[in-house]
């Protein structure tokens, strides 16, 4: 009598993964990605609701959240890491949950930023705790395939922020954008809490090192804090300068503690991982250009072309659906040939994309002509490239560190966004109505030339082994 084969240990920390679990990482993804952006389309309105309320007052209302989340992922990454992922996704889902109902019935503007800070915090210990714990329960040749799909819902959601928010703001006022955040937080913490395998750390001992993790939130604070402020203080205010001086001391400093601490925030090794290294400095180059795109888009549809607040958010939508067309096929494409054959070419489609809108674009509206085909290309190379790029940086990373090291990708990302934003507005600045085409112009070529470098950047991360191919 024959004996059945024995199942593969894989196989059994493949069934935890069950449906409900994708479910809650796609929730918390979709709502985490489109915070960044849901809020861009309602400085009317907080204007309208704050008359009190400086412009730079409101524009911290976006820009907090970006802060807070960037620099709190890299600690909550570790935490994760050290104290459970799913106990730290959890209790993230409900701070999140809190944060925005204080946001949503804020009487006074300071406590809609207070209410943004909450959601940072909260939306930092989701990333890298949900794509942790669904990474470690797969193996090695199937972390593209779900690093690709986790990034789909995050680009998707980022890409489609605008959209939403928009026609909530338009129907709702701007509270119905943080009233509707906790109804998906909420869905995600009871999938979640019914779904998620906890993980349980090999590390035993003190927890991470607190010192180093404030050196990051410092630093990351502080950087955010000047390229934000820039605009409206000036590159040579004394202000400015020392924020910029101080997020640039605090980085060798805290690489110095991690290479001496015994349970450092970031592992030093990580570091010496190529396709890790390079990925993140993809990472922060894609940020970039993303960061400034979403910012100018909806700005360029509502004064260069005078569309309504709902029309400018819908124009994202060739951007979306061509970035969902293509991420589909991202993961198996990355298994196969690997990321860097995958996401170089795409670059050059996002560059094509962004140049040929910078050409064409012009004071006539022509949304089928020449909107919608700049649209999808930057979108079908977006789709492909944000996946790739979180790929290569897991790819030769161990289960134990698998949070801080999506976290650190993520970080790096919001970095390059509170850049863009910068580039973004310095180029464009107050120009409102056909004074924007030129600098709109401008900003896409600079746009198109920082995708080609990241595609650079993504040809250094190495090839994949055979063995990690399928």
């Amino acid at each position: 009598m024959t004996t059945p084969a024995a199942t593969p240990a894989v196989t059994a920390a493949q069934r935890q993964v069950s449906t409900l679990a994708w479910v809650s990482a796609s929730l918390s993804a979709l709502v985490v990605s489109m915070n960044l952006s849901v809020m861009s389309v309602a400085f009317d309105a907080l204007g309208t609701s704050f008359p009190e309320a400086k412009l730079s007052t409101l524009g911290w209302v976006l820009s907090v959240y970006t802060i807070v989340f960037g620099a709190f992922l890299v600690p909550a990454g570790r935490l994760a890491d050290h104290l459970g992922r799913r106990r730290v996704f959890l209790v993230g889902l409900v701070i999140f949950t809190i944060a925005s109902l204080i946001a949503a019935v804020a009487p006074a503007i300071w406590i809609v930023i207070a209410g943004r800070v909450g959601q940072g915090i909260g939306a930092a210990c989701l990333v890298p705790s949900t794509l942790g714990l669904l990474l470690d329960a797969l193996p090695v040749e199937k972390r593209a395939s779900a690093t690709a799909a986790y990034s789909v819902l995050a680009s998707v959601g980022g890409i489609a922020g605008p959209t939403v928010g928009a026609y909530l703001v338009d129907h709702g006022g701007w509270r119905s954008a943080f009233y509707v955040a906790p109804v998906f937080a909420l869905a995600s913490w009871f999938t979640g809490w019914k779904s998620l395998p906890e993980h349980r750390s090999r590390r035993t001992g003190p927890l991470p090192d607190l010192v180093g993790a404030v050196l990051v939130i410092v630093s990351l604070t502080a950087l955010s804090f000047g390229i934000l402020q820039s605009r409206a203080w000036g590159w040579t205010s004394p202000k400015v300068v020392s924020a910029l001086l101080l997020a640039v001391v605090t980085v060798p400093v805290f690489f110095a503690r991690c290479a001496r601490h015994p349970v450092p925030v970031l592992p030093i090794q990580l570091t010496r991982i190529r396709s890790f290294a390079w990925s993140n400095i993809a990472s922060a180059i894609y940020g970039m250009s993303t960061g400034a795109l979403l910012f100018g888009i909806v700005r360029f549809l509502r004064q260069g072309w005078d569309y309504s607040l709902t029309d400018s958010g819908a124009g994202i939508i060739p951007l979306a659906l061509a970035s969902m067309s293509t991420a589909s096929l991202a993961g198996r494409a990355g298994n196969r040939f690997g990321e860097r054959a995958i996401a170089a070419p795409a670059c050059v489609v996002i560059a094509t994309g962004m140049t040929f809108l910078a050409f064409r674009l012009n004071g006539t509206p022509a949304f089928w002509t020449a909107w919608v085909p700049g649209a999808a290309l930057i979108g079908a190379g977006m789709g492909i490239t944000y996946p790739m790029i979180g790929s290569a940086c897991v790819r030769n990373v161990e289960g134990a560190d698998l949070s801080v090291a999506s976290a650190t990708n993520r970080m790096t990302l919001q970095i390059g966004n509170a850049i863009g934003i910068a580039i973004a507005i310095a180029i464009i600045g107050d120009a409102k109505g056909h004074d924007i085409i030129d600098p709109m112009r401008h900003a896409f070529l600079v746009m198109a030339g920082l995708a080609l470098v990241v595609g650079a950047s993504m040809t250094m991360v190495g090839r994949r082994s055979f063995a990690q191919r399928y």
